[in-house]
């Protein structure tokens, strides 16, 4: 099958619609192209699981929430360093490495775009993997979706222009303290800081 045609960020309808009947579609990140699918749509994960070997080039999916709580559903409790993280750089351009209810390693997100976070509310966390060349470049334009997966069991791509920014910065919050993993739109000194920070409100608040 072959992507069925392309939506605007206006088409939240036709999003909700695609989604909600365990489809997948390609969403654009702030980074590149990507694919997406509702986490509670049994028949969304198994297409979402067979495209990402092929389509992302091995690339880790993330778990892209709206609000706190409803990342902290699907994990297992978060330590006071991640909450303190979360408090501070999201939505933005981080995610973190958590442990999930099973006992593995789940990345969250909450980006910026307040579409993306808005059907988030309507349909629950979202599994999100950006797109890969062969080559392992990432996709920047709606034609070179289109053109990578041609054939594919996609839904509707959501036209969203030329997307050329830095991926999110990755922290590991399964160890204490968190470790930057991939650094980018956020400068790890930045993650660095906001720990410190939160560490240092913490005593005054204790009296130390």
């Amino acid at each position: 099958m072959t992507v069925l045609r392309a939506v605007t960020m206006r088409d939240r309808d036709d999003m909700r619609t695609a989604l909600a009947d365990g489809r997948v579609i390609v969403w654009p990140g702030a980074d590149g192209y990507g694919l997406a699918a509702r986490l509670d749509r049994p028949a969304a994960r198994d297409a979402f699981d067979q495209l990402v070997p092929t389509a992302c080039g091995g690339h880790p999916p993330v778990t892209v929430v709206a609000t706190i709580a409803q990342a902290m559903v699907l994990s297992e409790p978060w330590n006071r360093q991640a909450e303190q993280l979360v408090d501070r750089l999201w939505p933005g351009p981080v995610e973190l490495i958590v442990q999930a209810r099973d006992a593995t390693p789940v990345r969250f997100g909450m980006p910026k775009d307040k579409t993306l976070r808005a059907l988030c509310h309507d349909c629950g966390p979202l599994l999100m993997c950006c797109l890969r060349g062969q080559g392992g470049e990432s996709i920047f334009t709606s034609a070179e979706a289109l053109r990578h997966l041609a054939g594919t069991d996609v839904a509707l791509l959501v036209e969203g222009g030329t997307r050329h920014g830095p991926p999110p910065t990755v922290v590991d919050c399964t160890v204490s303290p968190p470790v930057v993993t991939a650094v980018g739109a956020v400068p790890a000194a930045f993650v660095e800081a906001s720990l410190l920070m939160a560490a240092r409100r913490r005593i005054r608040w204790l009296g130390m």
